[in-house]
């Protein structure tokens, strides 16, 4: 498939309008799930949707050298970028996407991401609160199913360093999602014997979490 869409790209560079409309059928999806739970307002994920397929449109990879979906998701990552260094309000320096999160660009906004179950909302409010860098990480491989090595061609980093980089950020969210189980029990009435402090879920549970997420973002 990822041959098809480089070739129906190429056509569509080339002035082909139906290979156009093939790749924006299956790339416009994805980039708006991409973006859905990374933006402090919910009209911004349509609009950075709207800039990736544009510079998609523009971008002119002579040769299809590394993954049709790396090419997307990296255009992807870096319109995230200008979209959090503007919400930083860091224009003169370089926002540091290892430290700031989602969370910090305004922490009176809410995921749009839509769920009711306690557990859930946790662990989509959780990636909200890692660094951007961890959360692109952990999103592209749970909610996007891409392997090492489209994610190592997205992140620009060794595809050696993907692994223990997703290990060391699901770590952090592990942690991250206790907190937040612990602040809505807090917040839903437990107190006395009955509050007990949250366990960090476990790498299956948050795996199951993310594909139901990943479902209801269809």
């Amino acid at each position: 498939m990822s041959d098809e869409l480089w070739a129906a790209l190429q056509r569509w560079h080339d002035g082909d309008v139906a290979a156009g409309s093939e790749v924006i059928d299956e790339v416009f999806p994805r980039m708006a799930r991409f973006f859905r739970n990374k933006v402090t307002r919910v009209p911004d994920d349509d609009d950075l949707t709207q800039k990736t397929m544009l510079a998609l449109a523009r971008a002119r990879p002579r040769s299809p050298r590394g993954s049709f979906w790396g090419l997307v998701y990296g255009i992807a990552n870096n319109v995230l970028r200008e979209y959090v260094r503007d919400k930083h309000k860091r224009v003169r320096e370089q926002a540091d996407f290892a430290t700031v999160c989602t969370h910090d660009l305004d922490r009176r906004s809410v995921s749009s991401v839509a769920v009711r179950s306690r557990e859930l909302r946790a662990f989509v409010e959780g990636l909200r609160r890692l660094p951007v860098a961890d959360q692109v990480l952990l999103e592209l491989r749970y909610f996007e199913g891409l392997g090492a090595r489209e994610i190592a061609e997205v992140l620009d980093m060794p595809q050696g360093s993907v692994h223990r980089k997703v290990q060391s950020g699901v770590e952090r969210l592990r942690t991250i999602v206790a907190e937040q189980l612990d602040a809505t029990g807090a917040g839903s009435g437990q107190a006395g014997a009955e509050a007990t402090e949250a366990e960090p879920p476990s790498a299956q549970a948050l795996q199951a979490w993310a594909k139901a997420v990943r479902d209801r973002l269809g």
